[in-house]
């Protein structure tokens, strides 16, 4: 029997539906397969994914030498430079309990060296010693502590404890001055090359036409940051942080002998160490320890005392101080 036309529209339309419903169904097997291609694919290059979170390291209990300094620490080390140089200048000791500020051109290697090897012989350290001159000054090498090494926060009440002595030695400011241009700047070094860069000398040109004690002189007067940019010669004043310090116990360079013993005796009994630093190093021994020194025209020493104004009149407050 042929078809009638009724049954040909069924059929069409029963087709239809069909093919409708093939294209859906292969419609969703696309969409899953892109889905999973998707999945797998590498990702853009220029857009990586985030990566996994790092579990957070277990805390080490000791003190925290990493820590911020408090507002007064960092007060000083402003004063010499920044933190390193704070690190630098401060040496610590627990038992016996000192802080030492060292202030170099008044005894500083011999201080050092003295207190180190007192502390040494105080723990029974046998295999330490100190046979360089660079080895006095390296705080790597040193068995005292950096305020770092101590912790920011420790070293903050030390500072306020009578019972930790505090000391530093000083100079009359004229007489550091000289022993600092003989030591430093008489010849070509890097510290030469520090003030040539700050002046603004030609670095080509003889040291003696372009830097000399009384051109020196004049020039630390002029320039208040010059004067503090090195701390061979910087304010005395800012070196020890004699404002920020006022129960400090200071020596004086020019009556060593008899103002480091007590100081040596207080913390270490008769079993100290007086060692002689310049036997490392003569050419870094001192022989201008006299109040005022020598080379100097009126004029330069005018200079020199403008300039360190403030240590002259810091002596004077130790002296009210100290008796």
């Amino acid at each position: 029997m042929k078809p009638t036309s009724r049954d040909q529209g069924a059929g069409r339309g029963k087709a239809a539906a069909e093919d409708a419903k093939a294209r859906r169904v292969a419609a969703r097997i696309a969409e899953r397969k892109q889905a999973k291609a998707a999945k797998g694919a590498r990702p853009d290059a220029a857009a990586p994914p985030p990566a996994p979170a790092k579990l957070a390291a277990p805390a080490v209990q000791t003190p925290a030498p990493q820590g911020r300094l408090t507002p007064r620490l960092r007060r000083m080390a402003q004063l010499v430079g920044g933190e390193a140089a704070f690190n630098h200048t401060v040496h610590v000791w627990d038992d016996p309990a000192f802080i030492f500020l060292s202030n170099p051109i008044c005894a500083c290697s011999t201080l050092k060296m003295s207190l180190n090897l007192s502390v040494a012989r105080r723990i029974g350290a046998r295999n330490f010693a100190i046979t360089t001159a660079a080895t006095i000054h390296s705080r790597r090498d040193n068995l005292l502590k950096t305020p770092r090494q101590v912790g920011y926060r420790r070293l903050e009440a030390m500072l306020d404890d009578p019972a930790v002595t505090l000391f530093a030695f000083v100079r009359n400011p004229e007489s550091r001055f000289l022993s600092a241009f003989r030591k430093k700047l008489a010849r070509d070094s890097n510290h030469t090359a520090r003030v040539r860069a700050h002046l603004g000398l030609p670095a080509e040109a003889p040291l003696e036409e372009v830097l000399t004690l009384e051109s020196f002189a004049a020039a630390v007067d002029a320039d208040p940051r010059l004067r503090d940019l090195d701390a061979h010669w910087r304010a005395q004043r800012r070196q020890i942080f004699f404002d920020e310090l006022p129960r400090t116990r200071y020596g004086h360079v020019e009556s060593f002998a008899a103002d480091v013993v007590p100081i040596l005796e207080g913390l270490f009994g008769a079993d100290y160490v007086l060692a002689d630093a310049t036997a490392l190093n003569p050419a870094n021994a001192s022989g201008n320890r006299k109040t005022t020194g020598s080379g100097l025209s009126e004029t330069g020493r005018a200079h020199v005392a403008r300039a360190y104004a403030g240590d002259f009149a810091m002596l004077d407050e130790i002296a009210k101080r100290q008796g």
